[in-house]
């Protein structure tokens, strides 16, 4: 039985579980995970669609996406 490739309705659901996993792996606390924006919904999506929508690209550009943001609070 062949699973299919998860699309954008997938995204919210999937972006918060990579990110509560990838947050759990840096032995920090999952749990102060918050969904993405809308607006960080979308450019995620998109590059997410042009790398083929696997799980190992969101997790990629997920990882990006919490280092972009950290370093931007640092800079606040």
């Amino acid at each position: 039985m062949k699973i299919p490739r998860p699309t954008l309705e997938h995204l919210p659901a999937l972006s918060l579980s990579v990110l509560r996993d990838l947050t759990k792996a840096e032995g920090e606390d999952e749990s102060w995970v918050q969904p993405l924006d809308p607006d960080e919904l979308v450019v995620v999506g998109r590059v997410w669609m042009a790398k083929g929508q696997s799980i190992r690209a969101l997790q990629k550009i997920l990882r990006g996406t919490l280092e972009a943001k950290s370093a931007c609070a640092m800079r606040h």
